[in-house]
């Protein structure tokens, strides 16, 4: 989906929400591309309508229908919310809209999982297997020690400068 599929107003909101998720937020360029997709989505599957005519009947035929069509898990849906109900909000700051819509849309219940994590004999074991005549052993060594000592995801290490 480009922005020229969107009406005028819809791609100027999206510009400046794209502007306030990235200084105000400081959410990762992931995330907000997320956000952004989502609220594309959101956008042509309502027609033409502008921003400050969406209703939250608007907001909620479109997450049943949306959610329903495409079988997504429930930490997609919830981002779906999120992304909404974040849009709107900025809208409301801003002064787009008067009331946000989304306020009364609910956040899907998603379970917790423990996460998956190695033991103390496990990473010894990794780090013990690492050849360090290789020209690469120090720096994987160095890779893998600090993954476990500071518990980085590996996304958080390669993004380190």
């Amino acid at each position: 989906m480009s922005a020229t599929d969107l009406p005028d107003k819809w791609v100027k909101v999206l510009a400046d929400f794209r502007s306030y998720l990235h200084i105000e937020r400081s959410l990762s360029k992931n995330t907000s591309a997320s956000y952004i997709s989502d609220i594309r989505k959101f956008a042509l599957a309502i027609g033409g309508k502008q921003p400050a005519d969406i209703i939250s009947d608007d907001i909620s035929e479109f997450l049943s229908n949306e959610l329903a069509a495409s079988n997504i898990s429930k930490r997609t849906q919830s981002r779906y919310v999120s992304s909404l109900k974040g849009f709107f909000n900025f809208l409301e700051i801003e002064g787009y809209i008067g009331k946000n819509p989304a306020e009364v849309i609910q956040q899907p219940k998603i379970s917790r999982h423990i996460p998956v994590v190695l033991s103390v004999d496990e990473v010894e074991k990794i780090i013990a297997g690492i050849d360090l005549s290789q020209n690469e052993g120090h720096r994987n060594k160095a890779i893998i020690e600090l993954l476990y000592s500071c518990g980085l995801r590996v996304s958080e290490l390669v993004s380190l400068r």
